[in-house]
């Protein structure tokens, strides 16, 4: 069970840090020409799903994970609004 624990939890920070050098990159150069939009909201409607079932089966790390995911996800997709509005504007 300890194994199984510590992998739960080696595989959860790997899920949450997946995108981080994406948002870092987003954030310094305020880019998002070539980012697909439905990339992210798909991200956001697969981890709402899995939120919904770490909550089904009382999974508590399944639950912070699709958090943190959520909400990371959510953030670059609200970089991607504000930066494309300020590109487009700035033209």
């Amino acid at each position: 069970m300890i194994r199984f624990s510590i992998f739960s939890l080696v595989a959860g920070i790997l899920e949450i840090s997946i995108v981080l050098p994406q948002l870092y990159r987003t954030f310094k150069t305020k880019k998002v020409e070539n980012i697909s939009v439905l990339t992210w909201i798909l991200f956001i409607c697969g981890n709402t799903l899995w939120l919904l079932y770490g909550v089904l089966t009382y999974d508590t790390m399944v639950v912070i994970v699709n958090s943190f995911n959520i909400a990371k996800n959510s953030l670059m997709l609200l970089m991607i609004y504000v930066y494309s509005s300020r590109n487009r504007y700035a033209k």
